[in-house]
C-alpha cells in the first residue's frame, strides 16, 4: 500500500474520517506528473447540507495518491450517516501532465 499501514476496519486511529485517493497503475515514465483539480463532497443523506473540500495537487510517483487525512471528525461525520452508510462522491478533472523529454515546439 505504497509505504502506508493499512487500518482494518473497527479499529479506531484518530477520531476523523479520512480520504486517498490513488491512480491505479499508471504507466507514465519516470519523472512524469499529473495535475489533477479534486473536488470531495460527503453527502448528508437528511438535510442536505453537504461537506465538501477542494484541491489542486500534482501526483507523482511512485505512490500516485493524494488525501486529506483529517477530512472531517468523526463527530461531525456522524450526521451523514443513514443506517450506518454514508456517499462520498469525487469529481476528478485532470488539468495537466507533464513527461520528462517531451515538450512543445
Amino acid at each position: 500500500m505504497g509505504g502506508e499501514k493499512a487500518i482494518k476496519p473497527g479499529r479506531i486511529v484518530s477520531k476523523y474520517l479520512s480520504i486517498f485517493l490513488q491512480l491505479d497503475k499508471p504507466c507514465f515514465p519516470t519523472g512524469s506528473k499529473v495535475l489533477v483539480e479534486v473536488e470531495l463532497r460527503i453527502l448528508d443523506q437528511n438535510h442536505g447540507k453537504h461537506h465538501s473540500g477542494k484541491a489542486e495537487v500534482w501526483l507523482r510517483g511512485p505512490y500516485w495518491k493524494f488525501g486529506w487525512p483529517l477530512f472531517i471528525t468523526e463527530e461531525a461525520n456522524a450526521r451523514f450517516l443513514k443506517n450506518d452508510n454514508c456517499i462520498i462522491e469525487v469529481e476528478i478533472t485532470i488539468a495537466g501532465i507533464t513527461v520528462p523529454g517531451i515538450c512543445r515546439t
